[in-house]
């Protein structure tokens, strides 16, 4: 019984809390709706990032420029030691290989891939 409700709890806070918080970056620990004010919600290193600013057709909006800083985070800390990672803008594609620097650049200049939503080859 204690494992079917600490599944069902993890799958609310999976699923439920992170569409009420669409403009959080990111959560380790959090006071949600659903437990408050007892819930200190943690699972190891979980950490959910909102993937909106990708959309955003504005490159120069803070929105925009923080999630690149957190893409490039997520991919620095998934990939350490690297020192190249794929670039995942619209004009390399996931094919080329650029510095964390380049790869910053390119995504305020040519735009993140909008389909590329799972980070599978920057380790998610």
């Amino acid at each position: 019984m204690m494992i079917v409700c600490a599944t069902i709890v993890l799958a609310l806070h999976l699923w439920i809390l992170p569409l009420q918080r669409e403009n959080a970056k990111f959560f380790k620990t959090s006071l949600c709706v659903l437990c408050f004010p007892s819930c200190k919600f943690s699972v190891g290193d979980l950490r959910i990032m909102s993937r909106r600013w990708i959309h955003n057709l504005n490159r120069c909006a803070d929105e925009y420029l923080d999630g690149i800083e957190d893409f490039i985070e997520f991919a620095r800390r998934h990939n350490s030691g690297a020192t190249r990672i794929r670039c995942p803008c619209r004009r390399c594609n996931n094919t080329l290989w650029e510095t964390m620097e380049n790869v910053g650049f390119h995504l305020v200049m040519n735009g993140m891939i909008e389909t590329y939503s799972i980070w599978n080859l920057h380790g998610e």
